[in-house]
């Protein structure tokens, strides 16, 4: 996995700054001008001893994150100005060589294993019933920044959507899956300038398979920080925050579409206790399925 986990601007938790090197992992720094939080001005210490436990041993991680929620700390002000600048701060040892690609990859990989291990306390205080909204959340194809995607879909499961997670292998995977499954946002998050037109392409792929005609497309990672700008001129709806900011910006969206207002639709209620997706028959699918949809001959 690459050492660099995407994952504070939309599901990334590293972001900002500049890559290594143009072929080699990309490794953002903290953003310039990122407000700092109490928590961190004054205990920044505990960042600090996190990401060292996450490359000194397997269970220290999940252990020191529990003893700061028994101390008080909130779950979510964990994970967000906890467990992100952890990431962040592994990136900056990397680049200034003080741990090596290997010690880096391993205590990504034990930071991103911590987050499996309490994903169910932090869903403990999830909404009990589901809103009737449903995401689907992917990096681009070849990019293995998937713990910022991880934790973007914990915020979303915890208030109350239907998640999915779609590990990419090509750019028709995404196309077939919001032909096939009624999604009313799709996630995307971005870490290089690679294929950028691709990008585009797969974009507007998207809005014509989507067997929901207002499918709300919102895109984040590395790439949003470094050229926000050309990521909302490839067509994209909008640009996530973090995690917790993502998600408010996803309910907004779709909820302030006129389109979504259809006796289907849960987006006029504030809380609503059905899951009111309509449910797609087999010739619902195949109309989705013969939709028109124009690749480049390059299309990965």
């Amino acid at each position: 996995m690459n050492p660099t986990l995407s994952a504070h601007a939309f599901f990334c938790p590293v972001l900002g700054g500049e890559q290594r090197s143009a072929d080699g992992p990309t490794c953002p720094l903290l953003p310039l001008g990122a407000p700092a939080l109490p928590f961190l001005q004054v205990q920044a210490l505990q960042v600090q001893t996190l990401a060292e436990a996450c490359w000194q041993s397997d269970g220290q991680p999940v252990a020191l994150l529990q003893s700061w929620a028994l101390a008080g700390l909130d779950w979510e002000e964990i994970y967000l100005q906890g467990v992100v600048p952890a990431a962040q701060l592994l990136g900056q040892w990397w680049l200034a060589d003080r741990l090596d690609f290997v010690a880096v990859s391993v205590a990504s990989t034990r930071l991103q294993q911590a987050l499996y291990d309490l994903s169910p306390t932090f869903l403990a205080q999830a909404r009990e019933a589901h809103n009737g909204l449903n995401a689907l959340l992917f990096c681009n194809p070849g990019s293995q920044h998937s713990m910022g995607v991880f934790m973007l879909g914990e915020f979303f499961r915890k208030s109350g959507w239907r998640v999915s997670g779609l590990p990419l292998q090509s750019h028709a995977s995404a196309l077939r899956s919001v032909q096939s499954d009624w999604f009313d946002v799709a996630g995307l998050s971005v870490s290089t300038n690679r294929c950028l037109d691709a990008l585009g392409y797969l974009i507007q792929g998207l809005r014509t398979a989507s067997a929901n005609p207002a499918l709300k497309i919102m895109v984040g990672g590395p790439m949003a920080i470094l050229n926000r700008g050309l990521l909302l001129s490839l067509g994209a709806d909008f640009i996530g925050g973090d995690a917790r900011e993502s998600q408010r910006l996803a309910l907004r969206y779709v909820k302030e579409d006129p389109r979504c207002k259809a006796e289907y639709s849960p987006c006029n209620s504030t809380i609503d206790t059905t899951d009111r997706s309509p449910v797609l028959t087999t010739s619902d699918r195949q109309a989705a399925s013969s939709k028109p949809i124009s690749l480049p001959n390059r299309w990965p």
